[in-house]
């Protein structure tokens, strides 16, 4: 995708993490996921979004006094359409939304790129604000840049940090990368 095309998307696309919170503010929810995502997940949500529990697989405990839960316990005492669950990964997303979708659908069901947010850039509307008023100079770079898989990464990481869709980070990601010197 070209950068202009990327910058027409940013304009109109409302940021997913945004309207979860929008929507959700206040309410209670799973969250599914014990890794390192949960954290991020956390601390980004604290103070907006109540965490009821934290689904997991492999874990069960607490972390900082939330239970971790396996997805039987949910089952057993929700009713099978009012839990909301946001997906807090960054790996195996697609897994997840597979299994939790055996039982719940899928507008019970969210994900999106939290951790960056939390580790880069609390405040979303200023990002996006930043990147906005700052087209010129990426357009400038995206023309510097040689091939068009770089240029591609540009407006898929752009698209990905303003939106929150992890679908445009999946285009570009190389799993276990890495550089030779």
């Amino acid at each position: 995708m070209k950068i202009n095309q990327a910058y027409e998307i940013i304009r109109h696309k409302e940021n997913q993490t945004q309207s979860f919170i929008q929507n959700f503010q206040g309410e209670e929810i799973y969250l599914y996921g014990a890794g390192k995502i949960m954290a991020y997940v956390i601390r980004f949500f604290a103070g907006k979004i109540k965490i009821k529990a934290i689904v997991d697989t492999f874990k069960t405990g607490k972390y900082e006094g939330i239970p971790i839960i396996p997805l039987s316990d949910v089952l057993k005492s929700e009713p099978k359409n009012s839990p909301v669950f946001f997906i807090s990964v960054s790996e195996g997303e697609e897994e997840i939304r597979k299994e939790l979708e055996k039982y719940y659908s899928p507008s019970q069901i969210y994900h999106s790129e939290v951790a960056l947010y939390d580790a880069f850039h609390l405040n979303i509307s200023e990002y996006q604000d930043y990147v906005l008023k700052n087209q010129m100079g990426f357009e400038k770079l995206s023309s510097d840049l040689e091939d068009e898989l770089s240029k591609e990464t540009l407006s898929s990481v752009l698209l990905g940090r303003t939106t929150g869709n992890s679908e445009y980070f999946k285009k570009v990601k190389v799993p276990h990368q890495y550089y030779v010197p």
